[in-house]
């Protein structure tokens, strides 16, 4: 459900089942971080939602408490558009701000230890990992193999920090092997300039459809096992974490 900004409703209460994966929207309202990831033994990030089995947040005002995953199957990480951030010493800082989280919710009934657990959280303009070095990041990768027409289609999206602007940047995508580096005889998949945020932070998005190579490709899917981002520049060409997402492939055996 979708409402006007001016009808002045507030979403109180998010309605999840334990243990599913989900993706919460909410506020800092209290933090504690004594390292880069927040991860100390006494760290702790709350955001204002309420789930069943935690106390309402007329009784529990700092909202749920938010952990990272500590399964080294799936790494957790905190970002800012994808960006690695440094949280260190970081409470009214990042107070206030926009959060996205991915995880799953672990509850606690009736008591307010409840938690969420996420593989990532996403705080819009919290500080930068490397706040004076120009970044790309990947936010989404997908492609669908069209092999009825012997295609590929791409729709990779992500944005580009630069502490002098990101105005007149461009992104260069190219097909990545399963270790995220660039195959040096494959051609760039696409070019597009950075649309400028208005501050130190651009957005980029490719949305095209390729020629398969099956010299270059997974031969599986017909799509390449990673796609690789870099931002092109003169004379340099800078790269960053993080680049590169395996792409999940969809197939389209019946496309024109």
């Amino acid at each position: 459900m979708i409402l006007p900004q001016s009808s002045g409703h507030i979403v109180n209460n998010v309605q999840v089942d334990p243990g599913a994966e989900y993706q919460v929207l909410a506020s800092v309202t209290e933090a504690r971080c004594t390292n880069v990831t927040c991860t100390g033994a006494a760290d702790f990030i709350k955001m204002g939602t309420k789930f069943p089995g935690t106390f309402p947040l007329s009784l529990n005002p700092v909202g749920l408490d938010f952990k990272v995953l500590t399964d080294i199957r799936i790494p957790g990480a905190i970002t800012t558009k994808g960006f690695k951030t440094n949280l260190t010493g970081a409470g009214s800082a990042i107070l206030g701000l926009t959060a996205l989280a991915d995880g799953y919710y672990a509850p606690v009934p009736t008591t307010a230890a409840s938690k969420f657990y996420y593989w990532n959280l996403d705080i819009d303009l919290a500080p930068l990992l490397n706040p004076n070095v120009r970044e790309v990041s990947i936010t989404l990768a997908k492609a669908r193999w069209l092999n009825k027409s012997g295609q590929c289609r791409y729709d990779v999206r992500g944005f580009v920090h630069d502490p002098i602007g990101t105005t007149g940047l461009s992104v260069a995508l190219y097909r990545a092997d399963a270790t995220g580096a660039k195959i040096p005889t494959a051609p760039v998949i696409s070019t597009v300039a950075v649309t400028s945020l208005g501050d130190i932070f651009g957005k980029w998005d490719v949305s095209t459809t390729t020629s398969v190579n099956p010299a270059l490709i997974n031969v599986t899917t017909g799509c390449p096992v990673n796609v690789r981002a870099e931002i092109t520049a003169t004379p340099t060409v800078f790269t960053a974490e993080p680049l590169t997402l395996r792409i999940d492939p969809l197939f389209d055996q019946f496309a024109p």
